[in-house]
């Protein structure tokens, strides 16, 4: 693979794009593909962010092994790690910004439930999701 990708805080890009990508937890996560429901996964389910960065890794600047992240989640098979301090900048190039809502969390759970063979509209998904909301506020 010539590319990976890299999700970030919006916020971080500068920094990055400056100083290079350092590792956080001792390791540098990536992605093999653009493909929008794993960026949202990741990005909502795994980074906690709604708005992310998307960045594109040449892997030339990756020096260490790549290794399959060991996650439990949809899109597991497309995510890796690399146990390397830190990625030069000069590697390094930012391709997008994505703002999800929830309306794409509900997009992204009803894609979940189709691949589990679960008969779910997204109207469904949209109800559900506002009755777990207001459990939680009850808690």
């Amino acid at each position: 693979m010539k590319y990976y990708y890299h999700l970030t805080d919006i916020k971080n890009v500068k920094s990055i794009l400056n100083d290079g990508l350092k590792a956080g937890h001792g390791a540098i996560f990536l992605l093999d593909s653009t493909d929008l429901n794993l960026i949202r996964n990741v990005a909502m389910y795994q980074v906690g962010l709604y708005d992310v960065a998307l960045l594109k890794i040449g892997r030339k600047g990756i020096k260490a092994k790549i290794k399959q992240d060991n996650v439990a989640e949809f899109m597991a098979g497309r995510q890796f790690y690399v146990e390397q301090e830190i990625i030069s900048s000069g590697f390094i190039e930012f391709i997008k910004e994505y703002h999800f809502t929830d309306r794409d969390a509900a997009e992204l759970q009803l894609a979940k439930y189709k691949v589990l063979g679960m008969d779910y509209t997204l109207k469904d998904v949209i109800e559900e999701m506002k009755y777990i909301e207001e459990l939680s506020k009850k808690k």
